[in-house]
């Protein structure tokens, strides 16, 4: 049958030409079509990255368990940083423990060591622990699949995209065998020591011994882990490494019909390639890949060379920033050497001024007025210019400020927290206000004070005053309002649980256009590592940031 229109013409080829194009662009804009295909192998010698097997190595496919890979990398990768160790213990929420086998089956609210839990993710496979350690990491399994996509895409994995931690079935949760074997590789990489643990054939805990699924352990030589996986729509998947005479094939194997079939397969991968491996090392091993920032990054000063006399922290701290300001002047450029001169530093000295440390005195009958003058005396640096000049007999002390028996002359100098003390509470109107003073800021806090959202607002004022003087800034966000600002400022403080805890919350105007925004920072960094290290873990915990100066 022919259609026609009024102006008789055919629409056969129309409708078919439409129907070819909605089938081509389903199958390549919805990733569970795109992985409907079960089958795919890889083989890559690792001492090279050469790739030696390929068959459908690039096309999508589910991972299944091989999700926990990346589980597992995440929390190696807190480790490496300091922010978890391996007696952290794990709570088991009523999530978690609802999930189906394979499970380790404890209760709501029991605990679990880190060691044991990423033993059990190896061994066991077990899916409620890797819920419970992704609640534990991202706050929520949903936002902690975003963070494990996030470092797919910092470690090169470009088609993997996951949505849960433990590999469950999830139509949207893809990824490739390549994939899977740059994550292979970073474990080994990056992680050498903690890799180990992938080598684990048998685990016991409370009572009960687990065997490790991944039968090639032990019955193939050469063979150190490293995971497998399976679920109805991915089939049996295993990626294995191996290791003989200096030789390493990293492999990965996707949708076999049987764990039995998978192995064979496997095995007969690994005989057969490892004839054509490399036994020198010539690919650049996988150093450990920090979030980008969203500023670009700024440039690290050269290093400097502390003077010998310095003595406490912050004389050092004090001292390399005016050498790392100093600009030696140079008529021509100088020849490159084999060795760098040393310059020496150019130091600035500290202007006194006089401030008033007592408040006026009333007068007393019979005195002068003169003498109800408030007395001034000058300020100083926190520390001495030689702190160590007494017990470094070696350093050559000033003699006009030690006596002859080398005790200090004139009282022990006092600190700058203490000099803004006794200059605020001389001076206090309000009786009900107390000082609080930190080691990186002061606040004016209300005994009868208890709201996070009145602390920013009574502290925004004196902090905008006191962080002028820090060089560098994380900026979370800009808001149209300041009451916006300061909330979100308040949840980055309470989701990161002490980690910017030493510096200053600020909100600031911005003009942009014909409307005000605020932006929400925290000051307070000095150096630009610093700041660059707390905005990555920021972006570690799904807060975006970005480093001004």
């Amino acid at each position: 049958m022919t259609f026609t229109t009024n102006s008789n013409r055919r629409l056969p080829a129309v409708f078919g030409t439409l129907i070819m194009v909605l089938a081509v662009s389903a199958i390549y804009c919805t990733p569970a079509l795109a992985a409907k295909q079960k089958h795919a192998a890889l083989v890559m010698d690792a001492n090279t990255g050469r790739i030696l097997y390929n068959s459908a190595g690039d096309q999508l496919r589910h991972p299944a368990s091989l999700t926990k890979m990346m589980t597992i990398y995440m929390a190696f990768d807190l480790i490496k940083s300091g922010r978890m160790n391996y007696n952290t213990l794990i709570t088991i929420s009523p999530t978690a423990a609802a999930q189906p086998p394979s499970k380790l089956g404890l209760k709501p609210g029991s605990k679990i060591k880190l060691i044991h839990a990423i033993k059990a993710l190896v061994t066991k496979s077990a899916n409620d622990i890797a819920v419970a350690m992704a609640e534990h990491i991202g706050g929520t399994e949903r936002n902690f699949a975003r963070m494990m996509t996030r470092k797919a895409r910092s470690l090169g994995m470009k088609r993997t995209v996951f949505k849960n931690a433990s590999g469950l079935p999830n139509d949207n949760q893809v990824t490739t065998a390549r994939d899977m074997l740059i994550l292979a590789l970073s474990l080994q990489d990056e992680f050498p020591r903690h890799y180990k643990l992938f080598k684990t054939r048998h685990f016991s805990y409370r009572g009960k011994t687990y065997k490790n699924h991944n039968t090639l352990l032990g019955r193939v030589s050469g063979v150190d882990g490293i995971k497998t996986g399976y679920i109805r729509a991915s089939g049996f998947n295993l990626v294995t490494s191996m290791r003989q005479n200096r030789k390493h094939l990293v492999a990965a194997v996707f949708g076999g019909k049987t764990a039995r079939k998978r192995n064979s397969r496997m095995r007969a991968l690994l005989k057969r390639y490892i004839r054509r491996a490399s036994t020198k090392r010539t690919r650049p091993r996988r150093t450990r890949n920090r979030p980008l920032l969203m500023a670009a990054p700024l440039r690290a000063k050269p290093p400097v060379r502390k003077p010998a006399y310095a003595g406490s922290s912050s004389t050092q701290h004090n001292t390399a920033r005016l050498v790392a300001r100093a600009k030696p002047k140079t008529s021509a450029p100088a020849q490159r050497t084999s060795r760098r001169t040393y310059q020496e530093p150019k130091i600035k000295l500290a202007k006194v001024r006089l401030v008033n440390v007592t408040s006026p005195a009333q007068a007393r009958p019979g005195q002068s007025p003169s003498a109800t003058q408030p007395v001034l005396k000058p300020t100083f640096p926190q520390t001495a210019p030689y702190p160590e000049a007494q017990d470094t007999p070696a350093l050559r002390r000033p003699p006009s400020l030690y006596h002859a028996d080398g005790t200090p002359r004139g009282r022990p100098p006092s600190t700058f927290n203490d000099q803004i003390a006794n200059l605020i509470n001389a001076n206090q109107t309000q009786p009900n206000q107390r000082m609080a003073v930190g080691a990186n800021r002061f606040d004016f806090i209300s005994s009868q004070q208890n709201d996070r959202t009145d602390h920013f607002k009574s502290a925004a004022p004196e902090q905008a005053r006191t962080n002028s003087r820090s060089p560098y800034q994380i900026q979370v966000g800009a808001y149209k309002t300041p009451a916006e600002a300061q909330r979100h400022l308040a949840t980055v403080e309470r989701k990161t649980a002490g980690l910017l805890k030493a510096y200053h919350p600020l909100t600031q105007p911005v003009e942009v256009g014909q409307r005000t925004l605020y932006r929400a920072r925290f000051s307070g960094f000095q150096a630009a590592d610093s700041a660059k290290r707390a905005c990555s873990e920021l972006r570690k915990l799904a807060i975006d940031c970005m480093v001004t100066r």
